[in-house]
């Protein structure tokens, strides 16, 4: 029956269709949400966080406006003075090649590309199976170093 393929189809099509609808923190989104913020900042600051820049003596509204919320947060002390740390992950794709085979045999199981188990093999003979696995690596992509409030060093990954 076709009927029941649609389904898991159809799902999955309705579910990427609402998450790419979902609403994204962007500069303007930003903006929009912490007017105040952004017309207390200096022009040069306002150009820059326009272009998605960063730069030293921002203040901290500055940046979140510019780059939107860290990922991670660290509080540390030099010299003895704190220092806040923003970080921002980016992401890496990784591309895994994979093959597999089956055993097979009248009433012998299989396994997918993955391993998983996709039930009972037909007939004789061996299923084999092959395919790209994606799989995604974080790391820094950028950072951002406060002290009292505002940016006192930068750095991003090109």
């Amino acid at each position: 029956m076709k009927i029941p393929r649609l389904i898991p189809i159809t799902s999955c099509m309705l579910a990427l269709l609402l998450s790419s609808c979902a609403a994204r923190s962007t500069v303007q989104s930003r903006i929009a949400s912490y007017p105040d913020f952004f017309e207390k900042l200096s022009d040069k600051h306002k150009n820059l966080v326009m272009k998605h820049r960063v730069t030293e003596g921002m203040s901290k509204d500055a940046v979140y406006i510019a780059w939107g919320k860290a990922d991670e947060i660290k509080i540390s002390s030099q010299n003895h003075r704190s220092r806040e740390t923003w970080i921002y992950l980016s992401y890496e794709p990784i591309y895994t090649r994979s093959i597999n085979v089956g055993y097979g045999g009248y009433g012998g199981s299989r396994y997918g590309r993955r391993g998983g188990y996709c039930g009972y093999g037909g007939g004789y003979g061996g299923d084999f199976g092959y395919g790209t696995d994606v799989t995604y690596q974080p790391y820094v992509g950028a950072k951002v170093e406060f002290e009292k409030k505002h940016v006192v060093s930068w750095e991003t990954t090109r």
